[in-house]
């Protein structure tokens, strides 16, 4: 796709009482134009599915220099490269199931949210979320024609999707009752959240539909995945192979299959790579593959793009499921 020429104003720093009316005032003047094809990262092509897949990337913006501004661009040709990148590795999984629509929208790179605040970052993730929510809104209104849909991220994506569903979807049911299911993989979806939002219901098996899915998964290679969340909270995870919430471990032999990166832009598909099982004290999928052929395809993926491999080690068994889904909620309209 095209770079596309983009106009920012500027907005002086300013003391605020509350986040969200300083990024109201932004989103207000700073709104991208999603009738634009250019501010779209996917589209389908003009033969359609009969579902839809909104996806929402992690945070692919890397700086470049310490100069560059902490809040992104809409679109620039690193975030473009890497952006596909998320779809060839992510969303994907998705094809064959459903139409695939990719937003691009304004993020912070990994690297300064470490050095930020926590108000610094609230007020940089609130444009995160004023854009994507202004692309699904153009979304449902032009492009998705009351078609079923489903949500789907990872990292950063995933926690903007929760926010969709929270806010956004709340007080629309009519458009909530289109929704097969929410893929929010990579973060948490603790029980406090789930208390919060009684309309949103966790998966319970391999095919009930209108709920929310989410693993986070952990590596040796990767370190501690643990997610840090109120102690008196707990999270919802998903077995990515049984579609169960038990903590039998799913073999390898069970798993549909896995998507690699190995070297440059090459993939390579594996059946019967990975095994899962649920750590439910940690809220995390420990998969016990230690191949140093990972580590290597992880090398060439820049840390600040692939917080996890959650989609590459249970790709086909994602498609799988997002199909079960979609089939049964045909069967049940």
């Amino acid at each position: 796709m095209k770079n596309i020429k983009y106009h920012r104003t500027g907005i002086k720093t300013m003391l605020v009482v509350a986040v969200g009316l300083l990024f109201q005032m932004c989103s207000n003047q700073n709104a991208i134009n999603y009738a634009e094809s250019n501010n779209w990262a996917k589209l389908p092509p003009s033969k359609l599915l009969d579902v839809d897949v909104f996806f929402v990337s992690p945070s692919v913006y890397v700086p470049e220099n310490e100069k560059a501004p902490a809040l992104s661009p809409i679109c620039n040709k690193s975030i473009e490269k890497n952006m596909q990148r998320i779809y060839t590795h992510e969303a994907s999984v998705f094809e064959g199931v459903a139409n695939i629509y990719m937003p691009y929208y304004r993020q912070m790179s990994r690297k300064n949210d470490q050095k930020m605040s926590e108000m610094q970052r609230e007020q940089m993730f609130q444009q995160s979320v004023s854009d994507v929510e202004n692309a699904f809104n153009y979304f449902i209104k032009n492009l998705n024609n009351n078609r079923p849909f489903i949500l789907a991220g990872q990292a950063e994506g995933s926690e903007i999707i929760m926010k969709l569903l929270s806010n956004y979807l709340k007080d629309k049911p009519d458009i909530y009752e289109r929704m097969v299911a929410a893929y929010v993989i990579g973060f948490p979806v603790t029980t406090d959240f789930l208390k919060e939002n009684p309309h949103l219901e966790f998966a319970k098996k391999a095919d009930d539909y209108r709920v929310l899915i989410s693993f986070s998964t952990k590596m040796p290679q990767l370190g501690d995945s643990t997610h840090k969340v109120n102690k008196n909270s707990s999270i919802a995870v998903i077995n990515p192979i049984t579609w169960t919430r038990t903590t039998e471990t799913a073999e390898a032999s069970q798993s549909k299959g896995s998507r690699i990166a190995k070297t440059g832009a090459e993939i390579a598909d594996c059946q019967n790579f990975a095994d899962a099982k649920i750590d439910s004290v940690n809220g995390v999928v420990l998969c016990s593959i230690a191949d140093s052929g990972i580590s290597r395809g992880l090398q060439i993926l820049p840390a600040s793009l692939f917080p996890s491999i959650d989609y590459g080690l249970y790709y086909y068994d994602i498609r799988a499921n997002a199909l079960a889904r979609t089939r049964a909620y045909f069967a049940n309209r």
